[in-house]
């Protein structure tokens, strides 16, 4: 009698521990897939990236105008990427010229709240990052 439901217990509990292995098992991929879709190659970079504009957004000393329309653009482009993103009528492709567009126009938005100073103080400090960006990759 023993034998008889001591296999059946043995194959439960081996299938319940094989199915945990893989699900373990594929989270690793779907951050790393994650993380080549986003351009980020660690949850660092993601704080990093905000740090960064938090400063941006700081040196720029903005009007409070200014803040207002930023974040209001910012929320409507969240929204807009989200619609996009979780639009499953779309294709891989599809989602990602649209995100690309609605990045480009976002930018626009941004360039077009700022003044002239504050957009040549933006791109000198962008190009001030993307020649940090080059330095760390060569060491």
């Amino acid at each position: 009698m023993k034998k008889g439901i001591t296999l059946p217990v043995l194959v439960l509990v081996s299938l319940f521990s094989f199915a945990q292995v893989q699900r373990v098992a594929k989270n690793p991929v779907t951050k790393q897939k994650d993380s080549v879709v986003n351009n980020r190659e660690s949850p660092d970079a993601n704080s990093m990236a905000t740090v960064n504009r938090k400063k941006l957004l700081r040196d720029l000393n903005l009007s409070k105008d200014q803040k207002i329309n930023l974040k209001d653009a910012k929320q409507a482009g969240d929204a807009k990427k989200d619609i996009i993103s979780n639009d499953e009528k779309l294709s891989p492709e599809q989602k990602e010229t649209m995100l690309r567009e609605l990045k480009r126009a976002q930018a626009q938005r941004m360039q077009a709240i700022l003044n002239e100073e504050q957009r040549a103080k933006m791109k000198a400090m962008r190009q001030q990052l993307i020649d940090q960006r080059r330095n760390a990759r060569k060491q």
